[in-house]
């Protein structure tokens, strides 16, 4: 018997370290073939510049939204 097959299709991702492990866990998910979404605002880096840099890299491989963003369309 074949393992049954994932039913996640979407990942949101938000933590620490927007330039690390949020941003390779982003990349890594986009090659898997996941949607995945940047929470913009529920990660963070060491400085603002870093993080606006790595949200900026971010958006070839994730739809980027607000925590609040994300939450109204879940309504």
């Amino acid at each position: 018997m074949g393992a049954e097959p994932r039913r996640v299709h979407h990942l949101l991702i938000a933590g620490i370290v927007t330039n690390g492990g949020v941003a390779s866990t982003a990349r890594d998910a986009a090659v898997r073939d996941y949607r995945v979404t940047l929470l913009s605002d529920g990660c963070a880096a060491f400085d603002d510049e870093t993080h606006t840099i790595a949200v900026a890299a971010l958006r070839p491989v994730a739809r980027m939204l607000t925590v609040a963003e994300m939450l109204a369309e879940l309504e």
